[in-house]
């Protein structure tokens, strides 16, 4: 490609001392992604496991599962802008719970009136 043709068109050559991808090496853990499984799960993973675990059983639906661990991933990210995640990370998951847990019964019963609707036709 010309310069005259394309002029907003950087060519870059490759630096003399640089070695061909094949020649480079990774870290293992980067090489093989399932060595990423083998960490230890931090205390905040076990935090946020035990949360889902007690939601679950206090809502006492698996079919919320799904829901719930949104509310959690959720929970997560609000409880990591502030500056004691793991103090405020409970209620802010126990309060995203309850909103999912309530928003997941109102579509249900949309859903309940919507299918005796079709069938009434």
């Amino acid at each position: 490609m010309s310069r005259q043709k394309y002029p907003w068109l950087i060519v870059m050559k490759p630096h003399p001392e640089s070695r061909d991808l094949e020649e480079r090496t990774l870290p293992a853990s980067v090489a093989n992604p399932l060595l990423f499984r083998d960490i230890e799960p931090t205390e905040f993973e076990k935090l946020k496991a035990s949360l889902l675990r007690e939601a679950i059983r206090l809502f006492g639906d698996t079919r919320l599962l799904a829901v719930l661990r949104r509310a959690a991933n959720e929970a997560e990210a609000l409880a990591w802008t502030t500056p004691y995640p793991a103090l405020f990370y409970p209620e802010l998951f126990m309060e995203l719970a309850r909103a999912s847990r309530s928003r997941a019964a109102r579509q249900e019963s949309v859903h309940r009136r919507s299918r005796f609707l079709a069938v009434a036709r």
